[in-house]
């Protein structure tokens, strides 16, 4: 007779993926701040995500309007702008309208009104509505329009949907203060407002801020003087219908800038109690005030204490005052107090002194960005000299921002092929002219106004022209943003094929180019320009082009003949500073300099079939360099096996080779002399120099065995290996090639677990340097000291006697020095609590700080411990644990709420005795703001009356629960029993609740438990015991990964073969780690009993093993319906499980389907289902993630590992067998 299968409910829709949930996207997407990552990558994934980031792309309009804009095509352009700038991000507009009567300017105004009317109505749209996500569609709850729809469990965006507008994040003003305080009622959406006023004018700061509440960067700037008067305070109160960020006034603002700024100091000391986030301070040529009394209003020692005393987050720093230079001890106080950290650093020319370059040269950082401010107030008359020497000298540096400094061209003519005539400024003949080659090859901005002396005969030769623009392309390949300018001069500089403007075409990168070429227009030919549009690739292009070369016959022909005078004449060209230039395509580069060959060159080259085209990139990208894979690599955490072992090694060759060392590779050694042979030996030592973790279970107190003579001399190699690795000249580096040899990379010892008794510890402490994690378990009693300087990990327990940890823990000599401990765990110890404290100082990244069962000190009526000395340590330390456990032998400790509540309430880890496990800490742990997802039960050190209840309703009420440790504590199997299948008697004089439930926590991941039962011994055999324990695990924790189940008295354990229901494990496919202690005796299997583990298992013949065993039941498949009939007679219809799944404390973690999958739960007959399907064509596939397997019997309460497996990455199956079968000839024998 067979039971009535349940019917099969319909499938549901799958649950959305994180990156399928439009507002998760959109959380994401609010913190890329790259343009080029939106506008190059994330747009062109789909269609929503560019819906989705529209108004995110950077958009920039520009506007510059005077009284001459009144032609047809001006007014186009008004039309084109504002039809583009309900999309724009960015407004760039210059304006010298003061009466704002200009037609234009107040189109302009009204279209910036409408723009911040849409945006304050998008305000208040958010802040009342709500997007509601379900499996059917998304819709919002005040509108019907539907912006998507889901569909196989993906969303399929809406293609009517109307896109989305901007917002406008950034203004760039130069214009009357008139026009700004016109228009600054609609800036409401601002992040970014630069103001250059023409003349003096007079700003309220709070006015501003009060406008702009969002504002994130602010420049004001004038040439003369802007007036900043009053308080910069802002309101805390809601201005123009938008409510304050912070109620307590609190301001976003990042970066500040004042230039020629005059303001009283108090007003800029209250603003920036106001600032936090503040990263850019620039105060650039502050004005003093106009009245006597004022006139040194400024106090840079007073601004530098309050820098200090707010600790802002400032990266970047100036502080000037108009005239008056900056003393040497001011400016090493901004560079070396104020923010060593920075690599952005801005100067007033004359202020770049060698002293600030000596104090520049001395931070943690190299200066990457390097800003020259207006130097008013103060001549300087080296022209550019201290820049120039420092640009030969900083290879580091990627921007420069010099516009207001000079660069002279002479100092770039390296050939003197320039008419090398005495240049005079000012009647002075300057001297020092050396040409150098700038060292910034990366330089990716360059902001610069170029110079150069002599007669205006000399101005005007294209040559000069040649000479910069070569110098930029050949030196500068990596720019992005150029500009140049030059004002003196006239007629400037040369825009034609003849001046080599087109030398600049070999910046493949450039991105932004601004040019300023004099005071007078200039004529060019569509000859001289073309080579910048696609159009002048055409023929026509390439034919205008060669019309203007043509007639440079005569020219080319007298420059060799003057080249070859100047070779004769002219010395050599010799770097500044004595540094010969190494970079071979440099030098060849700049051969020809300032020739008119070189224009040809690049003209013939664009006129050929091939054009102009940029070149391959050979330089190698970064993610190629194994120096940097191996940085990024050292992040890995070590317990994070998963990405090494499943993506990172399977990469590449050079993936592989790289990570070798850092693939966890575990190995088990056992004392045992009925068991160790040579041969499992010799592979042991043969695998430890590859090995990264070490099982090492010792019963040698006397260290007489060989096998442990031989292993501590193995440990010696991996001590001389560490030693070596920690000599860099010494150590190997792995080869990015590929190469047929195989690289040798053994790895380090970095984990042990040591059970030992009498003096090993002590022998192999010396040969442990290379640890991050060591667990000692001390079979007795022990004192231990530890030298392991590299501990992240550090775990000491006895589980029969007393460890004593003498002090001192941190000597006088290394007290000043941090460790990298980061879990600490001490069980059965007895230490002075001072040490303790003291250790405390020197680990502040200690995360885990767990004390168990502490010993006190037998002859003494005090006690060694206070757990609220602890808390008063750790909170004068500030650290923040995130596991803790404070616990005294045979006491009960009555504060657990102040661990749970006080010392660690983020936490989601914990630890408890299972006697202190009631249920008041239980609803505390409810109670905490993070669930708790991992917890672990230790040693009680008393008995436990409630044998495991607490546990077991935690368990039925916990549905967070990912990890559970509680091979201490007891797992009552008829708990399991949720139909009462198996009834045993009650033993004499226990009365124990055991009602069954079923456990909430679904998604459990560790499970480690010790299994027992309450009833008779007569029992003990029953196979249904087992097959309730095995089915129970395999439906309810479906997903578990790590598997640990022991049973320590009862004999003979827990069943092994089929008809015990072990094979119900096989469900469990994603378990990677399995350990089960069967009991006292040993049990005899047959290989048909437990070959479905194995590949092997799933062969003709293995399938016809477990078809003879199953024709043997047919007997006890009749007794066993009977006995269930009998059962479910003697209910009288009552259902254990209604009652069960009725109760409200578990109905919503209870499924349904779960029910149904658990009605046959402990019957013979789910086996043989079971079985049959693994007999079937389609075969099942058992445990495809496992790593590691152990059966073995606890004979002590120190549990021995008898037999272990262990694989790595995808072992051969055949070689997992062979080490299986091996086992299965032991237990059949």
């Amino acid at each position: 007779m067979f039971f009535k299968q349940p019917k099969k409910t319909p499938p549901t829709r799958p649950t959305p993926r994180a990156l399928e949930i439009p507002e998760i996207l959109d959380r994401i997407f609010f913190y890329i701040q790259d343009d080029y990552i939106l506008s190059h990558s994330i747009i062109l994934v789909c269609r929503q995500w560019l819906g989705m980031n529209q108004h995110r792309l950077h958009r920039e309009v520009s506007w510059v309007g005077n009284s001459n804009n009144k032609s047809i095509s001006d007014k186009n352009s008004i039309d084109k702008l504002l039809a583009r700038l309900p999309r724009a991000t960015q407004l760039a507009w210059s304006s010298t309208d003061e009466t704002l009567k200009e037609k234009h300017t107040q189109r302009l105004v009204q279209a910036l009104r409408e723009n911040n009317d849409f945006y304050l109505q998008r305000l208040q749209f958010n802040a009342a509505d709500s997007i509601m996500v379900d499996n059917n569609d998304i819709s919002s709850s005040k509108s019907n329009t539907r912006i998507g729809r889901w569909k196989d469990g993906l969303l399929k965006s809406n293609n009517k949907a109307p896109l989305s507008k901007g917002v406008l994040r950034e203004l760039d003003l130069s214009g009357p203060v008139a026009l700004f305080l016109r228009i600054l009622p609609y800036l409401t959406s601002l992040t970014s407002l630069q103001l250059h006023l023409p003349c003096q004018e007079t700003v309220q700061v709070h006015t501003v801020l009060n406008a702009c509440p969002h504002l994130l960067s602010l420049h004001l700037d004038a040439p003369l003087v802007i007036y900043l008067p009053g308080s910069w305070k802002p309101s805390t109160l809601s201005v123009l219908g938008v409510e304050p960020i912070n109620q307590n006034g609190v301001l976003p603002l990042q970066s500040l800038v004042l230039e020629n700024a005059s303001f009283a100091q108090t007003s800029l000391e209250e603003l920036l109690v106001l600032t936090p986030r503040l990263v850019n301070l620039q105060l650039r040529n502050v004005r003093p005030e106009t009245t006597a009394a004022d006139i040194n209003s400024y106090s840079w020692s007073r601004l530098f204490r309050q820098l200090k005393e707010l600790s802002l987050p400032i990266h970047s720093i100036h502080f000037s005052i108009y005239g008056q230079a900056a003393s040497e001890e001011e400016q090493q106080e901004k560079i070396l107090m104020v923010c060593p950290q920075s690599s952005e650093w801005a100067f007033r020319c004359f202020d770049l002194t060698l002293s600030v370059r000596d104090c520049l040269s001395q931070l943690c950082n190299t200066v990457t960005t390097l800003e020259l401010v207006a130097s008013e107030g103060q001549a300087s008359n080296d022209y550019g000299l201290a820049l120039h020497r420092y640009l030969c000298a900083s290879p580091h540096l990627l921007h420069l921002k010099a516009a207001n400094s000079v660069c002279l061209i002479e100092r770039m003519d390296i050939h003197n092929r320039w008419t090398p005539i005495a240049r005079r400024a000012n009647g002075t003949v300057l001297q020092d002219l050396q040409p150098g080659i700038w060292a910034c090859r990366k330089l990716q901005t360059l902001h610069i106004r170029v110079h150069s002396f002599g007669s205006t005969a000399v101005q005007t030769l294209p040559i000069r022209s040649r000479i910069l623009y070569g110098y930029i392309s050949c030196v500068l390949p990596k720019l992005q943003d150029l500009h140049l300018f030059e004002l003196e001069n006239d007629p400037g500089l040369s825009i034609n094929l003849f001046g080599g403007l087109c030398l600049l075409a070999s910046l493949h990168h450039l991105e932004s180019f601004r040019l300023g070429t004099g005071k007078t227009l200039q004529k060019a030919r569509p000859g001289d320009v073309r080579w910048m549009i696609p159009s002048g690739q055409s023929r026509i292009g390439r034919m205008e082009r060669m019309e203007v070369v043509a007639t440079w016959g005569n020219l080319l022909a007298a420059e060799r003949a003057g080249e070859k005078n100047r070779q004769e004449t002219l010395p050599e060209y010799t770097p500044l500073g004595d540094r010969p230039c190494t970079e071979s395509d440099l030098v060849e580069g700049l051969t020809m300099l300032g020739l008119l060959a070189s224009v040809k060159v690049l003209v013939d080259q664009m006129n050929s079939k091939e054009g102009c085209k940029a070149p391959a990139r050979n330089s190698p990208r970064a993610l190629q360099v194994p120096a940097i894979l191996n940085r990024i690599f050292d992040h890995i955490q070590d317990d994070d096996t998963e990405t090494l072992h499943q993506s990172v090694i399977l990469v590449c060759r050079q993936w592989y080779y790289l990570n070798k060392s850092r693939i966890r590779r575990e190995l088990i050694w056992v004392d045992d002399s009925k068991n160790n042979s040579s041969k499992s030996f010799d592979k042991l030592i043969t695998r430890l120099p590859q090995a990264s973790k070490l099982q090492w279970h010792s019963n040698d107190p006397q260290l007489k065995t060989k096998y442990t003579l031989k292993l501590l001399q193995a440990l010696e190699g991996n001590r001389d290996r560490y030693q070596q690795s920690c000599n860099p000249a010494a150590s190997p580096v792995a080869s990015s090639k590929r190469s047929k040899t195989p690289l040798k990379n053994d790895g380090l010892l970095r984990h042990l677990e040591l059970t030992y008794s009498g003096l090993l510890f002590l022998k192999a402490l010396p040969l442990l340097q290379s640890l991050t994690k060591l667990r000692l378990q001390v079979i007795g009693s022990d004192t231990v000291r530890t030298a392991c300087p590299n501990l992240l990990s550090l775990q000491l327990e006895s589980t029969t006697g007393i460890i004593q940890l003498p002090s001192p823990w941190v000597t006088l000599s290394s007290s000043t020095v941090l460790l990298p401990l980061q879990s600490l765990i001490l069980e059965n110890v007895i230490f002075s609590q001072p040490e303790l404290e003291s250790l405390l100082k020197s680990i502040p990244d200690i995360k885990v700080l767990q004390l168990r069962n502490l010993r006190e000190n037998a002859n003494s009526t005090t006690s060694l411990y206070s757990w609220h000395g602890l808390v008063a340590q750790l909170h004068a330390l500030q650290i923040s644990l995130r596991s803790v456990h404070f616990s005294i032998y045979g006491q009960t400790m009555e504060d657990e709420r102040e661990k749970v509540l006080i010392v660690a309430p983020r936490s989601n880890e914990w630890a408890f005795r299972s006697f202190d496990l009631t249920p008041t800490v239980s609803y505390y742990l409810r109670e905490i703001p993070n669930f708790v997802t991992t917890l672990e039960l230790i040693a009680p050190g008393r008995p436990d009356p409630g044998h495991g209840l607490e546990l077991h309703q935690f368990l039925c009420s916990s549905p967070h629960l990912l990890h559970l440790k509680a091979t201490q504590s007891v797992c009552l199997i008829e708990r399991m029993d949720i139909h009462r299948r198996w009834s045993p008697s009650t033993r004499a004089g226990i009365n124990v609740d055991r009602t069954a439930g079923i456990w909430a926590c679904r998604n459990l991941k560790t499970l480690h438990i010790r299994v027992h039962n309450l009833g008779s011994p007569a029992i003990q055999d029953s196979p249904v015991r087992s097959r309730i324990l095995y089915g129970y695990i395999s439906r309810v924790l479906s997903k578990l990964q790590d598997l640990y189940l022991y049973e320590q008295n009862n004999e003979p354990g827990l069943s092994l073969d089929l008809f015990g229901g072990m094979c119900f494990l096989a469900r469990l496919q994603h378990l990677e780690s399995f350990r089960l202690g069967t009991g006292k005796n040993d049990q005899m299997v047959r290989p048909g009993d437990i070959s479905w583990m194995l590949a092997s298992g799933r062969t003709t013949l293995s399938k016809s093993e477990r078809g003879e065993c199953v024709l043997t039941w047919q007997q006890l498949l009749i007794a066993d319906n009977a006995q269930e009939a009998k059962r479910v007679a003697s209910l009288n219809g009552r259902d254990y499980v209604a009652e069960l799944y009725g109760s409200s404390s578990v109905k919503s973690h209870i499924d349904p389907q779960l029910i149904a999958s658990l009605s046959q739960l402990g019957l013979l007959l789910d086996v043989k289902a079971l079985a049959d399907q693994m007999n079937s064509k389609q075969g099942y596939i058992c445990w495809p993630k496992l790593k590691f397997l152990t059966v073995y019997q606890p004979l002590t309460s120190t549990f021995t590992l008898v037999k272990g497996y262990t694989r790595v990455g995808k072992v051969a199956a055949s070689d997992l067998d062979s080490r299986i079968n091996d086992d299965l000839g032991a237990m059949m024998r």
